[in-house]
């Protein structure tokens, strides 16, 4: 599988400085540009209306955990009976346990850190190869100005696990829908399965999005993730490209042992229809796209 990273060049360097290192900028969820990015509706657990197996359930959790009670079976036993004997305490309780447990998955989720990546769906045939991606250019790559990355998914992720001591590294595809990943409370087994589903908004987003096919890979750490730029298979600069940023990018690629093939991407010029072309700048020691 080939995917793809497009990127502007930024005023203090990070994207050459990428490039040059080769690691991947691994961002926390709140740093995405989706406002709706992870969306869930595990908040519908505060409140009175809540679901009452699920707050006994953080109950006995709570109470195991604190020493309270020896057993979730003596923990369930209290709660039921302060249920019963009082009500107002018992909900005071279930407040402030459910913000607890709220305030955890959401603290366990904002220590991940997510990369995104493109890829070229394998079941749509007819796609065109993602560097002829034109709204990818506008949004992320400063409106055709600056350059997209190409690799080697199996050489990426293996290269990821080798070099960065222990860290865990997993990718999917996302799934773009019309309606949020939300939990049913009615169907779920217990709080494991609402934290899951929490986790699991990381991997949808909306329909509106689905011009970046996008491959996310998610890490137990936020910053940098190093991998061994001999799974880079290609560079395309865009057609708009500052001539000092260009020269910037040849010297990087002077610099590495491996060299992939680099790529301008022109608008095509004299046809009947919308379209992008390669010039070849650079053959590279590699197999070209």
């Amino acid at each position: 599988m080939k995917l793809f990273k497009f990127r502007s060049f930024d005023r203090d360097g990070h994207s050459f400085d990428a490039l040059r290192n080769s690691y991947a900028w691994f961002s926390n969820v709140e740093d995405l540009n989706d406002p709706f990015e992870g969306y869930s509706n595990v908040d519908k657990l505060k409140g009175r209306d809540a679901h009452l197996p699920y707050i006994i359930e953080m109950f006995k959790r709570t109470a195991v955990e604190k020493g309270t009670a020896s057993s979730p079976a003596e923990a369930e036993k209290h709660v039921l009976l302060l249920l019963e004997k009082n009500p107002s305490e018992f909900y005071s309780f279930a407040e402030d346990t459910i913000h607890s447990f709220l305030n955890e998955i959401k603290d366990n989720r904002s220590k991940l850190g997510i990369f995104c990546t493109s890829a070229n769906p394998q079941e749509i045939k007819e796609l065109p190869p993602h560097y002829q991606n034109m709204l990818m250019w506008s949004h992320y790559a400063g409106g055709f100005s600056g350059f997209c990355i190409e690799w080697d998914y199996n050489r990426l992720i293996c290269s990821i696990n080798e070099l960065n001591n222990g860290c865990r590294v997993e990718g999917a595809t996302v799934r773009y829908v019309d309606e949020p990943n939300l939990c049913n409370f009615e169907s779920v087994d217990g709080i494991s399965d609402i934290a899951m589903s929490f986790m699991r908004s990381l991997q949808f987003k909306h329909r509106q999005w689905n011009y970046e096919y996008e491959f996310r890979f998610l890490a137990d750490r936020v910053g940098k993730i190093f991998y061994d730029n001999k799974a880079v298979k290609s560079i395309y600069l865009g057609g708009k490209i500052h001539p000092k940023n260009e020269r910037e990018l040849h010297q990087i690629m002077g610099e590495w042992q491996h060299k992939p093939p680099v790529y301008k991407v022109h608008i095509a010029e004299g046809q009947s229809r919308f379209g992008l072309q390669l010039e070849q700048l650079l053959e590279g020691n590699n197999r070209s796209p």
